[in-house]
């Protein structure tokens, strides 16, 4: 069941997953050395990670930066259009003449229009690679390609409820219904579309009344979402390079699930029962479904059963319960900023107090000069999902001073205090 999340939203497009560390703004920045948490070229498993569940990267070199999504006129059209499209394909396929029909005729018209509805499930997949393709070659922008997840959330949620539809009049049909492994491997797909963290996507499109801050990633090869939602972490990484469904499926039995297991051990160890909370296989589409709950949060792993790789990846984590890679501090005109990182660039949490009096500090965070939030005044904190470019500028300003650092991949800095 998917959660809708506030709107009016803050996002942020990256590509990479460098180790930081934290140095004054006019420090020399270094190469730096490769860690666990980054990723290498044609990396197509998940990046080892310790006390916390494995993450998918992404392959090649990456590109984005920080972008304001906000409600979009298009992206409405484009979605009333679409349900306008939907309702009236049901209508004249089914419903003008269902009650009226014979059995056969009956069965003619929910294939007919049980035909339109995975056309236009295959076609979601399809719109998602090529806004992606365009975005790479500059010919959308960031906005533009979370309108179109947006979209593709609001007819996914459209397709389901033709879907139910068209199997409910299946029952109605003496002699007739639905091939169950059809309605499933559709719904898999359809599911993919609606996560929770797309339903904030959607969510923002339709509304300026809440903020929230994601990431998103992407090459052409794929691309990553990810957001701070209360005491929550939402990830997701989508690998178009490892999907082939044309290829013969390589798992027989349960092995999809020992491949899902040696993939996110972690996950695996920390479940009750020897077997992943929730599973299913569509053989139609080639595609894998595990999921772990577990202590720390949720994983979804859709696994392509041709490539024998990671298709999607979906994780909600809590924050808190995430292991802490890295503690940096650096202090200047009266103000101590500390930063506590997660692996593989995971969120980071930004703490802000007096020098003096070690007394928390109300702070606005900016990043590149783009404003992120600002530090909660009861306890100086704040979580982001920092940049994986390698470097970045991070501003802590409060009411009487502003302190500018830069994050980066380089060694540790010896004048940087700790």
């Amino acid at each position: 069941m998917t959660r809708a999340l506030p709107a009016l939203l803050t996002v942020l497009v990256l590509f990479s997953l460098p180790a930081t560390v934290l140095v004054g703004a006019d420090t020399e920045v270094g190469t730096g050395t490769q860690s666990d948490g980054q990723q290498t070229a044609q990396q197509q498993t998940p990046v080892t990670v310790e006390n916390t569940t494995n993450r998918l990267p992404l392959e090649g070199e990456t590109m984005g930066g920080y972008v304001e999504h906000t409600p979009d006129l298009g992206t409405a059209l484009a979605n009333a259009d679409d349900k306008l499209r939907i309702d009236h394909e049901q209508y004249v396929i089914v419903e003008s003449e269902f009650d009226e029909a014979s059995a056969d005729e009956r069965e003619a018209m929910i294939e007919a229009a049980y035909n339109r509805t995975q056309n236009r499930t295959e076609a979601l997949e399809e719109r998602e690679r090529d806004a992606i393709e365009a975005y790479v070659a500059g010919e959308q922008s960031e906005t533009e390609v979370l309108g179109t997840i947006a979209r593709n959330y609001h007819e996914a949620v459209l397709l389901d409820e033709a879907i139910n539809d068209l199997e409910t009049k299946s029952y109605r049909t003496s002699g007739y219904s639905l091939p169950s492994d059809r309605m499933r491997a559709d719904r898999t797909i359809l599911e993919a579309h609606r996560t929770e963290l797309r339903a904030g996507i959607a969510t923002t499109s339709d509304s300026e009344t809440y903020s929230v801050l994601f990431e998103a990633s992407a090459n052409a090869s794929g691309y990553r979402l990810s957001a701070i939602d209360g005491s929550n972490y939402l990830t997701e990484t989508v690998r178009f390079d490892n999907r082939d469904p044309t290829q013969p499926d390589q798992f027989a039995e349960y092995e999809s699930i020992d491949r899902a297991d040696s993939l996110y051990p972690w996950a695996a160890d920390s479940i009750s029962g020897d077997f992943p909370s929730s599973q299913d296989h569509s053989t139609l589409k080639n595609l894998y479904w595990i999921e772990y709950a577990h202590e720390k949060g949720n994983l979804e792993v859709y696994l392509d059963g041709g490539t024998g790789h990671v298709y999607r990846e979906v994780q909600v984590l809590s924050v808190g319960s995430l292991p802490v890679a890295g503690e940096r501090t650096h202090s200047e005109d009266g103000i101590e900023l500390s930063l506590d990182e997660t692996p593989a660039n995971g969120p980071a949490e930004i703490t802000v107090v007096d020098s003096a009096t070690d007394e928390p500090e109300s702070a606005t965070i900016s990043i590149d000069g783009f404003e992120i939030g600002t530090t909660d005044p009861d306890d100086g904190t704040h979580w982001i999902v920092p940049p994986s470019g390698g470097e970045y500028e991070l501003q802590v300003e409060t009411p009487s001073e502003t302190l500018n650092v830069t994050v980066s991949s380089a060694d540790f800095r010896s004048n940087t205090s700790r």
